[in-house]
């Protein structure tokens, strides 16, 4: 495999992209010469900015369409085809690629109609985590497993962003509450929101600091950071910086961004 493409298309979120990423250390670390090609939706954009040429190449599959699979796959013409999104479009584009080896997520959670397109699946394993069955993709291509790693480089006028913030607006002891999520039907509710905010800022006395895309005009009892940040600014923020004691919120993927943390990093992070 040392010479081949490899074409990897996960499910569009940033958790998905956050799960994914100890498969794809191990695939650059024991498969040094292949090429790694990442399809990323829109979502996962600023985070694979950060990856992208250094531990695969990102391209761009924002409408998530078979039609633009097809061609992400016709124009690399990877050897290998990594499919974990499950859906029938990306079972149909496997079919139609020239990849000689198309690999799928577990049969058992697919549609029937996708699963029986599907050639080659990972193994199902039940009571595990998703990064465990991600990385069950190393094990059947005969790559070790040596780590775990969720690494990836903030660039620097984020970090300086985040450190000023944090410096300026963030008490020590604070709790990040992250109010919003990919999905408006999962929003935390304006009036539950400031039922918590005052249980822990005015009951329990801890700082509170809304982080997030949107103000929060109407908010007491609250530092509210929204809309003043950006995705790789709040990125170091929860993963990084050290500036919140423990992080809560609807946003599985950002609170994927900062549960995945690093050995000197400490907190609760809470879904």
């Amino acid at each position: 495999m040392h010479d081949q493409r490899i074409l990897v298309l996960a499910h569009e979120g940033i958790g998905d992209l956050v799960f994914l990423l100890p498969t794809l250390y191990g695939l650059k670390e024991h498969v040094p010469g292949a090429r790694i090609q990442v399809a990323v939706s829109r979502t996962q954009s600023a985070l694979a900015s950060t990856l992208d040429g250094k531990l695969f190449e990102s391209i761009p599959v924002y409408n998530r369409g078979l039609t633009q699979v097809l061609h992400a796959l016709r124009q690399f013409r990877p050897h290998v085809y990594f499919e974990f999104d499950g859906g029938l479009r990306f079972a149909v584009a496997a079919l139609l690629s020239p990849a000689m080896r198309r690999i799928h997520p577990p049969r058992e959670p697919v549609k029937p109609y996708a699963a029986m397109l599907h050639r080659e699946s990972l193994p199902l394993r039940v009571g595990t985590h998703a990064v465990d069955t991600l990385m069950s993709l190393l094990d059947l291509i005969g790559v070790p497993r040596k780590r775990i790693c969720f690494e990836f480089d903030v660039p620097d006028k984020a970090v300086e962003k985040a450190r000023a913030i944090a410096e300026r607006h963030i008490p020590d002891g604070s709790i990040a509450l992250i109010p919003l999520s990919g999905h408006r039907c999962k929003d935390w509710p304006v009036e539950t929101l400031q039922e918590t905010i005052n249980i822990l800022a005015r009951d329990l006395r801890r700082p509170v600091v809304i982080v997030g895309r949107n103000r929060y005009p109407g908010l007491e009892h609250a530092i509210d950071l929204g809309g003043q940040t950006d995705f790789l600014t709040d990125a170091y923020l929860l993963r990084y910086s050290g500036a919140f004691d423990v992080v809560a919120g609807v946003d599985t993927g950002m609170m994927q961004i900062a549960g995945a943390i690093s050995s000197d990093s400490e907190g609760s992070y809470l879904a």
